[in-house]
């Protein structure tokens, strides 16, 4: 009964959903303008990758020009398509990447230009950072940069592997942050994480006698992490700023190149929509077995939800009977941690967690997610909790000492049950919000449902299939434990039962 239900509640909603987003797809009324030079480019909007420096560039080169943050390629490409931007700035080994797999795209001649970018590096291991720039120096003068550059920076997909080589890890382990969506320099490829920063960072672990531990990271997070010692490495084309070099090291150069601007090409397109749309399909679903990374994808959101809803729950009742205890010193500490969980913000609370307070302990970004949002559904917990027990009508409660009820008894037969009837409704809506809320996880190295999407939008550059298929997979997630706690409620409130 409740799988029938699922399913068909699950059915409707996607056909409404693919109805509406093929409407809005179909009926686009955006006039599309072109630009042939950087001189064009004056006074227009311009976006630009988030964090990047490329705004004081464009300010030196252009006129006036208004600036749009982007946080992946993906959304600049959107946006241009939109008209919500004339162009994009970005590198010139980016944009390569980017036009090879869009035909719309096309690069400006003229630079705008030139940066250096490098590792950063923790700024409490100033020896890593000197053997790492001694590598680096003797790869720059034995041609290795350069050979790498050209593998991964050429049109020959197949010479595109890391390196075969076994590392031996004498000296420990380089925990190295990344973000996986700048192809070439970092990305996903054939379920690993592949191109010229990590093949590169596999040359100077086996000259350094170390072993390599790749961590996916969000960009808001990935020299956070290096700053306060998360990763003792970064990159994925990062440029030196007088402001980083503050608060990290910085290795030498480890690629040079030009910063240019993407705009749409001006020519007639002869694109078959079905064509494009069963293309769009394969390289999201079947083209390297992707499929497979949003099944994994889902099974860790399902790890971090169940487990924090269970512990959350747990918590939650503990917390609540110290919220209605009689003792004041219990209420207080109760009152005080519900009010500082209920007015912080979920995201924030998650990266003090794992930037300040887990920051120096061995636990994983799982189970440090877990632990945050158990005690954050847990002050929620104990709020429906305290409601429920100031519902109950306190005579009840007398009645049940008067007839020779125990304290346990009273709880367990009288209160305990009236509280669950009370508190279920609220909780579902609970649950719910606690799930969706996991889909922030990314920000901490957590390759969960939404970062799998995150990941391959990055190398279909189309949002359409990815962003959909997370959608509906949490819509089912959300669903299922939606049809699961009616349930238990049916069962628990006796007095619903009846009218019904």
């Amino acid at each position: 009964m409740i799988k029938n239900k699922v399913v068909k509640s699950f059915i409707f909603i996607v056909v409404i959903i693919l109805i509406f987003v093929a409407f809005l797809m179909f009926h686009s009324t955006t006039d599309v303008k072109y630009y042939n030079s950087l001189d064009e480019l004056n006074g227009e909007k311009i976006g630009i990758a988030t964090g990047s420096t490329f705004d004081s560039i464009i300010k030196k080169k252009l006129k006036n020009v208004d600036l749009k943050y982007y946080d992946n390629a993906v959304d600049r490409i959107s946006a241009l398509r939109n008209s919500k931007i004339a162009a994009y700035v970005t590198d010139d080994a980016m944009a390569n990447e980017e036009i090879k797999n869009n035909n719309d795209l096309a690069i400006l001649n003229e630079p705008i230009g030139v940066e250096n970018y490098a590792y950063a590096i923790s700024p409490n291991n100033p020896e890593l950072k000197e053997k790492v720039d001694k590598v680096l120096l003797d790869l720059k003068k034995d041609g290795t940069l350069d050979y790498l550059q050209k593998k991964w920076m050429g049109n020959n997909e197949s010479e595109k592997k890391l390196e075969n080589i076994k590392l031996s890890g004498k000296n420990g382990t380089i925990n190295f942050g990344t973000l996986a969506t700048s192809a070439p320099f970092s990305y996903l490829k054939d379920d690993k994480i592949v191109g010229y920063d990590i093949d590169l960072m596999l040359l100077i672990c086996d000259k350094l006698d170390y072993s390599l531990n790749v961590n996916v990271l969000d960009w808001n997070g990935l020299l956070t992490a290096v700053n306060v010692g998360k990763v003792d490495m970064a990159g994925c084309g990062i440029i030196v700023t007088k402001e980083r070099e503050e608060s990290m090291l910085f290795s030498v150069p480890n690629y040079k190149g030009d910063v240019v601007a993407i705009v749409l090409k001006n020519s007639i397109s002869n694109s078959n929509v079905v064509e494009d749309i069963k293309q769009n399909f394969v390289n999201t679903f079947v083209k390297e077995d992707r499929y497979k990374l949003f099944i994994k994808g889902t099974l860790t959101t399902l790890e971090i939800s169940i487990l924090s809803i269970i512990f959350g729950t747990i918590l939650g009742v503990i917390v609540g009977i110290m919220r209605v205890s009689n003792k004041k010193i219990m209420k207080f500490i109760s009152k005080i941690f519900i009010s500082f969980m209920q007015g912080m913000p979920i995201t924030v609370l998650l990266l003090i967690m794992y930037y300040l307070i887990f920051v120096k302990t061995p636990l994983s970004a799982i189970v440090v997610s877990i632990i945050t949002f158990s005690i954050y559904l847990s002050a929620y917990v104990a709020e429906m909790i305290r409601g429920g027990y100031e519902a109950i009508n306190k005579n009840q409660i007398q009645a049940a000492y008067s007839i020779g009820f125990t304290k346990y008894q009273t709880v367990k037969y009288i209160i305990f049950p009236q509280i669950i009837s009370y508190i279920i409704p609220i909780y579902k809506g609970q649950v719910i919000s606690t799930i969706k809320s996991t889909s922030i996880v990314g920000y901490i190295a957590i390759m969960d449902l939404t970062k799998i999407g995150d990941l391959i939008r990055s190398r279909t550059f189309d949002a359409f299939f990815s962003l959909i298929a997370v959608a509906l997979i949490y819509l089912l997630i959300c669903i299922v434990f939606q049809k699961l706690l009616e349930y238990i409620e049916k069962k628990v409130n006796k007095r619903k039962q009846v009218i019904e």
